[in-house]
């Protein structure tokens, strides 16, 4: 096995080292704290780098599927994901170990501190060596729409707001972090695949595209038109005329003489 991962599929090089990447575990709680060196790398490796070249670098568009299912082959590579946001929520910080504290997105009710309320616009504009945290979202992807992919990102954009109750399409271009372990809103344990990304891309509402038009299926209809206009013109026509040869006719007058004939 490569000690170095090249993600070069679209054409640039960008090396990500294995050994770095060992200490992760699958099947685990986000905050581990023997995964924070490779954590602390990985958005290292994505501050020094800009979108476009991270992009570049990156695999095609992958399902929640496989990832869930081959962690190992995907970690460290820069894999795309697109799918509807959900939730994004602003973490002050990598937070301590707490096994099973993060929830489904749905029906959960969190407390929010009411300064990182206030502040929330402005650390959207902050970088993550100048907020000390992160963005953690949760997107819906077309291969499986009951538990979402976890992303964390650096930034989000302007046009993305923070919150529950979200449906934004979106694309996301970064690393695949591990398997990760969560509890469900019911109490169920469940995994879902994380990534650790850059930001995120919105998309804007696909739009339903007209159809072109038929020239012959214009000429059909515009004949159809004409004939049904036609055909009502020579109705009336039909009808104009009886009547006119009706008024035309002379009555027929019988003379009767002043005694019925003998025999």
């Amino acid at each position: 096995m490569s000690s170095v991962i090249n993600n070069v599929l679209g054409g640039e090089n960008l090396f990500v080292e294995r050994e770095r990447l060992e200490v992760i575990v699958d099947n685990t709680p986000l905050a581990r704290s023997e995964d924070k060196p490779a954590w602390d790398y990985l958005f290292e490796i994505l501050r020094e780098h800009s979108e476009t070249e991270i992009e570049k670098a990156s695999y095609d568009t992958v399902g929640f599927t496989e990832l869930n299912r081959q962690p190992v082959e995907y970690r460290g590579r820069l894999v795309r994901i697109t799918g509807r946001l959900v939730r994004c929520e602003w973490v002050p910080q990598y937070r301590k170990p707490e096994p099973f504290d993060e929830k489904l997105p749905e029906n959960e009710e969190t407390e929010r501190d009411e300064n990182n309320e206030n502040n929330e616009k402005s650390l959207k504009k902050l970088s993550k060596k100048e907020s000390n945290g992160f963005y953690e979202s949760w997107i819906l992807v077309q291969d499986k729409k009951d538990i979402p992919i976890s992303v964390c990102s650096l930034t989000i954009p302007e046009t993305i707001p923070a919150g529950d109750e979200l449906n934004e399409r979106v694309s996301v271009t970064g690393f695949f972090y591990k398997r990760r372990l969560f509890l469900s809103s019911g109490n169920e344990e469940l995994t879902t695949p994380t990534l650790l990304a850059k930001t995120l891309r919105w998309l804007p509402s696909p739009t339903e595209k007209t159809k072109p038009v038929s020239v012959m299926r214009i000429i059909r209809n515009n004949t159809l038109i004409i004939f049904v206009f036609l055909l009502f013109l020579w109705f009336i026509f039909r009808i104009f005329s009886r009547h006119l040869r009706r008024s035309n006719r002379k009555p027929i007058q019988i003379k009767f003489s002043g005694s019925p004939p003998q025999s």
